[in-house]
C-alpha cells in the first residue's frame, strides 16, 4: 500500500518519517480497534452470559440478550393548558378541553384544531352567552313577525349582530354575509360567528342539517346551497379564509 504525503501528495518510501519533497512529517493513521463484545443478560433467567457462550450457564436457555424494558408511557397533558391528565380523564379538569380531539376534514377539523391550540385568554365569547344571545334574537324575531308583514330586511331581523366585524348586511337588507375569518388569519376561526350561524339558520327556517353541512364542508366541495320558501343560503370554505356564508331573500 502506497504512503502519500499529506502536505504535497508525494509518494513516501516505507519507514520515512518526513517527506523528502516538502518536509512534512508523516503521521500514521490511527486505526480504531472494534469494541470488544460485552456480557449480556439471559432473556430467560437474567443471568450474565459472556460473549461466545451459546447457552446460558444458569438455566441452559439459548444465549439471547434480554429484551429492553419498555419505556414508561408519557404522562398525557392537556393540549390547551398543559395540565397533566390522569388515566381515563376525557376532559381537562382545569380548562375543560377535551383530552383527545378527532380532526375531521373541512370546517369541523379547523374548529377542533383552533380549540386545541388557541390560548384561553384569546378565546371568543363562551357558548352560554351565545345561547342567551340567540334566545334574545328569537324573541326579537317573534316580535317582528307578530307585527305583521312589510319588506323583508335582514337589518331589522339581525340588528343585534350587524355591527360585528364578521357580519355584513346590505343597506337595503336584501342580503347578509357571515365570515368566520374576516381578516383571513392563518389557522383562525371566529367561534362567535360560527356558532351564531346555527341560530341564524333556525330563525330563517332552515333545518339543523344545514348547519351540519356547513360544518362538514371542505375546500374542494366548492360553493354549497340550500333554501327555504323565503331565503336562499350559499357558502364556501377554505382553510385560509374560513367559512363564508351568504343569505339572500328570494324575490
Amino acid at each position: 500500500m502506497s504512503i502519500i504525503c499529506s502536505g504535497c501528495g508525494a509518494e513516501l518510501n516505507e519507514g520515512q518519517a518526513f517527506c523528502g519533497n516538502c518536509g512534512t512529517k508523516y503521521v500514521p493513521p490511527v486505526v480504531e480497534e472494534p469494541a470488544a463484545p460485552q456480557p449480556f443478560n439471559c432473556a430467560n433467567c437474567g443471568a450474565s452470559i459472556n460473549p461466545g457462550q451459546a447457552f446460558c450457564g444458569n438455566c441452559g436457555a439459548p444465549a439471547m440478550p434480554a429484551p429492553a424494558a419498555p419505556a414508561a408511557p408519557a404522562t398525557p397533558v392537556c393540549a390547551n393548558c398543559s395540565t397533566e391528565l390522569n388515566e381515563g380523564q376525557a376532559f381537562c379538569p382545569v380548562c375543560g378541553t377535551k383530552a383527545t380531539a378527532t380532526m375531521a376534514p373541512g370546517v369541523s377539523g379547523a374548529i377542533n384544531q383552533f380549540n386545541a391550540n388557541i390560548d384561553t385568554k384569546k378565546k371568543k365569547k363562551p357558548i352560554v352567552p351565545i345561547i342567551i344571545g340567540a334566545a334574545v334574537v328569537v324573541i326579537i324575531l317573534i316580535i317582528i313577525l307578530a307585527g305583521g308583514g312589510g319588506k323583508k330586511d335582514f337589518n331589522k331581523m339581525f340588528s343585534d349582530i350587524k355591527y360585528n366585524s364578521w357580519c355584513n348586511i346590505s343597506s337595503d337588507g336584501s342580503y347578509m354575509t357571515i365570515d368566520t375569518n374576516p381578516n383571513d388569519e392563518d389557522d383562525y376561526i371566529d367561534l362567535t360567528a360560527y356558532y351564531t350561524l346555527e341560530s341564524i339558520n333556525a330563525e330563517l327556517g332552515f333545518p339543523s342539517s344545514t348547519y351540519e353541512k356547513m360544518g362538514e364542508t371542505r375546500a374542494l366541495d366548492g360553493r354549497q346551497y340550500d333554501e327555504t320558501s323565503d331565503v336562499e343560503v350559499s357558502w364556501t370554505y377554505h382553510p385560509d379564509s374560513g367559512l363564508e356564508v351568504m343569505y339572500e331573500w328570494k324575490d
